[in-house]
């Protein structure tokens, strides 16, 4: 329905040069679709004092694994590969990616409605060993009135805690 146009051609003799226009229109227009491969990811940085980035990462191929991804995410960032960790989430939840084997293509065809996050880790977090590591995912509200549904601002949030932690300290990590 947008795709409406005419194509002007002329026609000189080379005898006695008179020109010839001719106007044919047209309302299909096929254009080739390029075969690349990319992947929309928001990369949160550790201190949230900045808006997430919106990146649009292309990979090369279906071998191209979510560990590459990271890899590759890193370079461009200059960062290393283990202060990013990536998760998927939405409106409500998220869910932290443990295993970067799944195909990059794979995990875009199966996003949906749901987004690629990468969270920078701070020093903190990434001292805490892998296995020790609980990810708590949280959102901003807003709302003007306590009867008033509230409005989620932006894109969920991870909190890093450590297994070890006493009540004290899940306290003062959730109020920084």
């Amino acid at each position: 329905d947008l795709m409406y146009g005419q194509y002007k051609s002329s026609i000189e003799c080379s005898v006695c040069k008179s020109v010839s226009k001719n106007f044919e229109s047209f309302s299909i227009c096929s254009l080739p679709i390029p075969n690349q491969r990319e992947i929309e990811i928001f990369f949160v940085n550790e201190s949230y004092k900045t808006k997430p980035h919106r990146m649009l990462l292309k990979y090369p191929d279906n071998k191209h694994t979510l560990k590459d991804l990271r890899d590759d995410l890193a370079v461009i960032l200059n960062k290393s590969p283990q202060a990013i960790q990536l998760a998927i989430g939405d409106k409500t939840s998220i869910r932290v990616l443990h295993d970067l084997s799944p195909a990059t293509f794979q995990v875009s065809h199966d996003l949906g409605s749901k987004y690629l996050c990468a969270f920078e880790l701070s020093p903190e977090e990434q001292d805490i060993p892998p296995q020790r590591r609980l990810y708590v995912g949280f959102q901003t509200l807003k709302a003007d009135f306590a009867n008033e549904p509230k409005e989620i601002i932006g894109i969920m949030k991870l909190l890093v805690l450590d297994k070890q932690m006493t009540n004290r300290d899940v306290h003062l990590a959730i109020f920084e």
